[in-house]
Parts: C-alpha cells; structure tokens; sequence
C-alpha cells in the first residue's frame, strides 16, 4: 500500500504531465484504488492543499540543503 508521501509524488506527476488532479488520476499513478486515495485524502480539495503543502515541504528542503542548515535567511 502507498504512503501519504508516495501518494502526494503521484499527484504531483499527474501534474508534471500536464494531466488534471482528479482522485481517478491519482489512484492510477499512485498504484490504488479512488477508495484507497479517498481513505487518505477525502476530498479532491483536501488533496490538494497536500498536494501544495508536500512540494513546499519539498523546496524548504531542498533550499536548507543547498544554504546550509545554519544559513542567515537574509
């Protein structure tokens, strides 16, 4: 079964390939059923603000790595 995380880096390839967010969507590129991404993500709305909040997570990340972890945010 696929984690929330493995989920949310399929939702953000069916965007990379130009396709709507749909849970249908999802579930195809995360390897589930709807019902298996809807008992994670209720709601298409839901899903998205994951979604947005997974790549923020994601650029905080990357940023902190590439600034250092003690890095002056200035």
């Amino acid at each position: 079964m696929a984690t929330k995380p493995e989920i949310l880096d399929a939702a953000l390839n069916v965007l990379r390939a130009g396709e709507a967010l749909t849970l249908d969507a999802v579930a195809r590129a995360s390897g589930l059923t709807k019902p298996g991404v809807v008992h994670h993500f209720p709601t298409k709305e839901r899903l998205s603000v994951a979604v947005l909040d997974h790549l923020l997570e994601k650029w905080e990340a990357d940023l902190t790595e590439r600034a250092g972890a003690n890095a002056d945010p200035i």
